[in-house]
C-alpha cells in the first residue's frame, strides 16, 4: 500500500486537530495543578513546585507554542505623558464613616408629608376593617336589602 502525499488541506486539518489538543492538554495541567496546590495547602504542606501557569487563548499563542509561525501582531501606540493623568497617592486607612451630607438625622419636610399620608392611610382601612367586622358580628352583611314601602321611606325620612 503506497502512501498518499499530504495535501495542504490535510496538513491545515492535522494543525486544527493538534491545536485542539494542546489546548485541553494544558487546560487539563492548570486544573491538575490548582488542584494539587488545594491539597497542599488543606494538609499545611509548602508548595513542592512553582505552579505552571500557561494560558493558551489565541491562536497564534498555541501557534507558537509549536512551532508554527503566526502572523505579528502590530504594537499598540504608545501614549504621550502629558495625556496621562497623575495618580492619586493611596490611603494608608480606609475612612470608613458615612459622610454628613449622606446622613439623615431629621426627616426632611416631604419626607414628613408623605409619613403623615401613610398612617393616615392606615388609619381608614382600619377603620373600614373594624366596621365591616361589626356589620358581619351583627349580620347587616346577610340581610336582603330594603324593598317597595320599606325603602322608599328609607329614602324619604333618611
Amino acid at each position: 500500500m503506497a502512501k498518499r502525499t499530504p495535501t495542504i488541506e490535510h496538513v491545515n486539518a492535522s494543525i486544527a486537530r493538534w491545536k485542539t489538543r494542546l489546548k485541553r492538554a494544558i487546560n487539563a495541567l492548570d486544573k491538575l495543578d490548582r488542584q494539587k496546590r488545594r491539597i497542599e495547602a488543606k494538609a499545611g504542606i509548602a508548595p513542592t513546585t512553582k505552579p505552571m501557569i500557561v494560558k493558551v487563548n489565541a491562536p497564534q499563542r498555541a501557534a507558537t507554542m509549536i512551532g508554527i509561525a503566526a502572523p505579528d501582531r502590530p504594537a499598540p501606540d504608545p501614549v504621550p505623558e502629558s495625556v496621562v493623568a497623575p495618580v492619586a497617592p493611596t490611603m494608608a486607612a480606609a475612612d470608613l464613616t458615612i459622610p454628613d451630607f449622606l446622613k439623615r438625622t431629621k426627616p426632611t419636610p416631604e419626607a414628613a408629608q408623605i409619613l403623615a399620608e401613610q398612617a393616615e392611610t392606615k388609619k381608614l382601612k382600619a377603620r373600614g376593617r373594624i366596621e365591616k367586622m361589626k356589620a358581619k358580628k351583627s349580620g347587616d352583611t346577610k340581610r336582603m336589602p330594603l324593598t317597595g314601602k320599606a325603602a322608599m321611606d328609607l329614602i324619604r325620612n333618611g
